[in-house]
């Protein structure tokens, strides 16, 4: 069933006076039942789906697993190629999907996926919810988490865990679909930010895992012996799960350091529990996995472009994971001052994404960003104000803020066609990245945005025909920033409008004879106007008055106002020297408005001892006076 765009569906009488997120909820359910119809992009490739049956069925992906053995207390099945499975009957609890092979890395999956048979979907983020859960249960200091309960603090933590946010909105979108291959077939960036979020959590999970082989305590074991049974190959990644699962039940920051401190094992010399691991060079796996981080969270954020060009990046960090640096991990733990290859440099190589397979059809892999959609543009010129609605402390009563915002030269950009909440970005040299903007919790601040409310950007430009007041409308989020700091924003932008209000146009060509007075506004002239002596004469383009001065012997300029050649006859006017020769020479200056029997406009500053030209204002009141008394 063909999707419903945001314009025709937020434009809807029972939808258009909604709140922002209740309409943004809506406009992803009704989406969401449409692509019931749809088949994913993987089946597409490989075939009919494996969900046929009459059992329970799902698909697990980390990239789609195919091959994979699928457990449940309904019976067990295998997974198709694009890592659908039916089971034999209803299953309920808890699923596992073991092994298989990652049709999008190619690599064999090591470990397993762990879900629950109310969710269609097996990932790394199902995964982690299992371990989050399983932790709640171990620490008697924390509550207990129900699977519902465990999933729900997997995605409103999102954010805090792991630098991206998972709208518990989109939950429906990411638990019960191939996310992967909705986000291709239907340019949803919402799998792209599933994608990577569960690249970072497999790249944690198994990074660490093999590290084990390599920690002091193996090493210590390996010489009497001795093997630990939780750091074998098959045992690896899930102690490593389990320590991952310990220390987000414990705090939203995950750190490195502190799931180590978090493996637990059984000392093979005594049967006694063990907790924590040590290693000759520990802080390099910090640096390692801090820096894959910063990819996807970047990655993430990259609206900009192709949901293609983004899956094919996303995946080839997740095997560039799973092949150099996997690869690296036992030496480099076990050697003080080695160190990793460059996660983004070796993700980015042709060797990754070339040994990648093909993840739309008919269609090869983009390996250089793809713009989706135009570029737009808000332009910084005009008169501008950055307006947020902010609460009084004191009084308790909320009224606009004027903020200081830092205005970027060449206006904010975004991708307006393909998305329709898009992000501000800046133009850097090569591509685009995310702005961010100075954040705060404080509702005096000036100088920062707060979370809590819309940022209003009011633009008033004018023309010679009209004043026009534009508004954009942006709701900010919190940035994870290189550093994971929360203390920037976003913006996106959710409306803008329009108002333009049509000047009157009054027009003098044409005018009777008459005095008329001139104010040069240097701070001596103001209390002395210019009278000019004005005679309405036939011209190229119509009658134009041509204005005399020095009435009182006093030097002055003389010009002619009139029309421009080609300009409407109710609009523009031009002003030009009478003068050829004269400081300043042939003054022409177009586009004038003259308006409540008032024209004021800027003229060029004069060198030399003409004082009656310096730049100033030159305000005339086209009123016919009497001639002054001599």
């Amino acid at each position: 069933m063909a999707q419903i765009g945001w314009i025709q569906f937020s434009t809807r009488a029972d939808i258009k006076d909604l709140p922002l997120h209740e309409q943004k909820k809506k406009f992803l359910l009704e989406n969401n039942s449409r692509l019931q119809e749809d088949l994913h992009i993987l089946n597409r490739i490989h075939g009919t789906s494996a969900t046929s049956g009459g059992g329970s069925g799902g698909v697990a992906i980390d990239g789609p697993i195919a091959g994979a053995i699928v457990s449940s207390n309904a019976g067990i099945t295998s997974t198709d190629a694009g890592g659908n499975f039916v089971l034999p009957g209803k299953a309920s609890g808890t699923i596992t999907v073991t092994g298989g092979t990652d049709a999008i890395t190619g690599l064999p999956y090591e470990g397993e996926l762990i879900g629950d048979a109310q969710y269609k979907t097996i990932s790394p983020i199902t995964t982690f919810a299992h371990y989050l859960r399983e932790a709640s249960i171990e620490n008697e200091k924390t509550p207990t988490l129900t699977i519902d309960e465990a999933i729900t603090k997997t995605f409103t933590d999102s954010f805090d865990y792991f630098g991206i946010s998972l709208p518990v909105e989109d939950k429906d979108i990411i638990l019960q679909k191939d996310y992967i291959g909705d986000s291709i077939l239907n340019n949803n960036k919402i799998g792209i930010s599933a994608q990577a979020v569960a690249t970072q959590i497999e790249a944690i999970a198994e990074t660490i895992g093999v590290a084990l082989e390599g920690s002091k305590q193996a090493t210590s074991a390996a010489g009497a012996g001795l093997e630990i049974p939780e750091f074998s190959a098959k045992n690896r990644k899930k102690t490593a799960y389990r320590a991952l699962g310990r220390q987000a039940n414990k705090s939203l920051s995950i750190k490195v350091d502190n799931v180590l401190g978090d493996v637990k094992f059984t000392n093979p010399s005594n049967g006694q529990e063990v907790v924590g691991v040590g290693f000759e060079n520990s802080k390099v796996l910090s640096e390692q996995l801090g820096a894959t981080k910063t990819e996807l969270v970047s990655l993430a954020s990259q609206e900009q472009y192709t949901t293609n060009y983004l899956t094919t990046r996303i995946q080839a960090v997740n095997r560039a994971q799973k092949t150099v640096i996997k690869n690296e991990v036992k030496t480099t733990v076990e050697t003080s001052k080695a160190t990793f290859s460059n996660i983004q440099t070796v993700s980015d190589s042709n060797t990754v994404k070339d040994a990648l397979k093909q993840i739309e059809k008919d269609k090869a892999n983009e390996k250089t960003p793809q713009l989706d959609g135009s570029e737009f543009n808000i332009p910084l010129d005009g008169n501008i104000k950055f307006k947020q609605l902010r609460k009084n402390s004191k009084t308790g009563t909320s009224s606009f803020l004027e903020l200081s915002i830092t205005k970027k030269e060449g206006g904010f950009k975004y991708f307006g066609n393909a998305k329709d909440l898009p992000l501000l970005l800046e133009k850097t040299e090569t591509s685009y990245k995310v702005q961010e903007f100075p954040g705060t919790t404080s509702q005096s601040e000036t100088g920062s945005i707060a979370l809590d409310n819309p940022l209003i950007i009011e633009i008033t430009s004018s023309t010679v025909a009209e004043d026009k007041v534009t508004t954009y409308t942006l709701q900010p989020t919190r940035s994870a920033g290189i550093d994971g700091s929360s203390t920037k924003v976003n913006l996106r932008l959710t409306k803008f409008t329009e108002n333009v209000t049509t000047k009157v146009i009054d027009h003098i060509v044409g005018s009777s004879d008459g005095y008329y007075t001139v104010i040069f506004t240097k701070d001596s002239d103001k209390e002395n106007p210019v009278t000019y002596n004005a005679s309405a004469q036939d011209g190229e383009i119509g009658k134009v008055l041509e204005m005399v001065g020095g009435m009182r012997g006093t030097p002055s300029l003389p010009f002619e106002l009139g029309r421009y050649a080609g300009a409407s006859p109710s609009t523009l006017l031009e002003l030009k020297s009478m003068e050829k020769g004269v400081e300043p020479p042939n003054v022409s200056i177009k586009n004038l408005v003259f308006k409540d029997n008032k024209l004021s406009l800027s003229i060029p500053a004069v060198e030399g001892d003409k004082a009656n030209y310096e730049k100033g204002i030159l305000d005339i009141t086209f009123t016919v006076g009497e001639k002054p008394k001599s």
